[in-house]
């Protein structure tokens, strides 16, 4: 009988066209974010991603680390209800941990409002929650997780426009609306996937000693989250952190396409075949460079609309880009390296000399590189602008800033591409799809520069650019160009075009 449950690349586009219908909702909730925030003050709308940064960058890894061994085991059909125990006690741990320090954050931020920082002990325990019920949807039920997605923004917006210009709160209708979404995606993900959720509590602790693997790569991640406080303390101001968050926003785009490998992790629980690392390869090459074209073309105008001030951050919008497309390929070399590590299995020992150990010790090392010319970046672009102010023009020193700490990201991305890449192909017998990587990037790269540089002459005297003509116009003279140039020299978008006919015929 022939097997009906939907493929990688089906999967893949699923969660692509799901996250297509989310993106704009993802978009409108940060622009009314950034804008009604910044409307208060630059500094409320600093503070706000300094608290994001605290949250996300520091207090929920814990969650993080169980986030790959869940969905391994969850996928090969091990009970996990011992691991969602586990999160919930180290939520409450982190929290109050988080509790306990927000003075210090406060006096570090030179923002006086501690209730902002405390409510956001909110956010933690939501998120250990999405962040264990997304990785057992992940190994289970891709599709319910691209689902629970599509509602935590749906959730998340609706909340956000309530909070904000029916009740007028500040930030912490900001943190409201984040925790409603979470609680919408948590549900969904557990009521919908028929997971194993029954208590093995030897499963639970042998998951725990595994995720000590998975510690080392977050230092990596700490260490890149510190170049907002590094910024911060130059200047004595939450600004910068202003200017690199709205880059993140629009950069964030290009990570969105990583919902095209939802399903690599299932289906490599199911078999360990080569193929499907080189088709998520293809699929994401197609998916990630479509996002970055329309990154780079849209760059501009959206962060006109976020605030005019941010255009200054357009450099660190097409350095993060790239940079989000090397993490994403990156992904999938390493989902491929811990699927197939033997070291992590729940009868097996000597995860600390695994494969997965040795390649996140090496890439953690390097990113004190990466990390490191960001902050001398820093501090020699600080003491310039405090010798020779004349030099810079308003706002360039932030935008600099910004700049340099974009870069040590994008140089971490470019080497943890590499070893994973090079891990990945001793364990499988993988043939890198040269020709169906490097027509979309390429072509994603040309036309989007170009295009997006040319967004400058629409800026007018005052600084604003038309945002209307911009988003409708030249994303589709972007998008067209690409599509032609990928269905003439791309085999696979070639095939996926075929395949969607077929199907439509049946």
């Amino acid at each position: 009988m022939p097997d009906r449950r939907p493929g990688i690349a089906r999967i893949g586009i699923f969660s692509v066209g799901l996250r297509l219908l989310g993106s704009p909702i993802s978009f409108i909730f940060s622009v009314l974010v950034a804008r009604y925030l910044s409307a208060i003050s630059i500094t409320t709308f600093g503070a706000w991603q300094f608290i994001f940064v605290l949250v996300t960058g520091y207090f929920t890894i814990p969650g993080d680390l169980f986030s790959n061994i869940t969905s391994r085991y969850t996928a090969e059909g091990k009970p996990v209800g011992g691991i969602l125990l586990f999160n919930l006690i180290s939520a409450s741990i982190s929290s109050f941990t988080y509790l306990a320090l927000v003075p210090y954050f406060v006096s570090i931020s030179n923002y006086r409002e501690p209730f902002f920082f405390y409510i956001g002990v909110l956010m933690i325990f939501m998120i250990y929650l999405y962040k264990a019920s997304s990785s057992i949807s992940t190994g289970r039920g891709p599709r319910v997780n691209a689902i629970s997605a599509l509602a935590f923004q749906l959730v998340r917006l609706s909340a956000g426009i309530y909070a904000m210009y029916l009740l007028r709160l500040s930030i912490e209708a900001v943190i409201l609306a984040y925790s409603l979404g979470y609680l919408a995606q948590i549900l969904i993900n557990l009521l919908f996937v028929k997971a194993n959720f029954s208590v093995d509590f030897k499963v639970a602790t042998t998951a725990v000693k595994k995720s000590i693997v998975f510690i080392i790569p977050y230092i990596q991640y700490i260490l890149e989250a510190t170049l907002v406080w590094v910024a911060i303390f130059l200047v004595r101001d939450t600004v910068p952190a202003s200017y690199f968050e709205s880059a993140v926003i629009v950069s964030n785009l290009v990570a969105w396409s990583t919902a095209s490998i939802g399903g690599l992790v299932n289906k490599l629980g199911e078999s360990k075949d080569p193929s499907l690392l080189e088709t998520s390869l293809k699929l994401f090459s197609l998916a990630g460079s479509l996002f970055l074209l329309v990154s780079l073309v849209d760059g501009l105008p959206l962060l006109s609309i976020l605030r005019p001030e941010y255009v200054a951050a357009y450099l660190s919008v097409i350095i993060l880009s790239v940079s989000n497309l090397m993490r994403g390929f990156f992904q999938v070399f390493y989902t491929g390296v811990f699927m197939s590590d033997e070291s992590l299995g729940v009868t097996s020992r000597g995860e600390l000399r695994g494969r997965v150990a040795r390649l996140a010790s090496t890439n953690s090392l390097f990113s004190l590189v990466g990390v490191t010319s960001s902050v001398l970046t820093m501090l020699f672009l600080n003491e310039i602008s405090n010798r020779f102010p004349p030099l810079f023009l308003p706002n360039m020193e932030i935008a600099l800033l910004s700049a340099s700490m974009s870069l040590g990201v994008a140089l971490n991305s470019m080497f943890i591409l590499y070893t994973s890449m090079r891990s990945a192909k001793e364990v499988y017998s993988l043939k890198i799809p040269v020709r169906e990587i490097i027509v979309p990037i390429v072509s994603a790269l040309v036309i989007g520069i170009v295009l997006g540089f040319s967004n400058f002459v629409s800026i007018n005297p005052r600084g604003f650019i038309n945002d209307v003509e911009v988003l409708s116009y030249r994303v589709l003279a972007g998008v067209v160009p690409f599509i032609v140039l990928n269905l003439s020299l791309n085999p696979y978008a070639r095939l996926l075009i075929k395949k969607a006919f077929q199907s439509l015929s049946l």
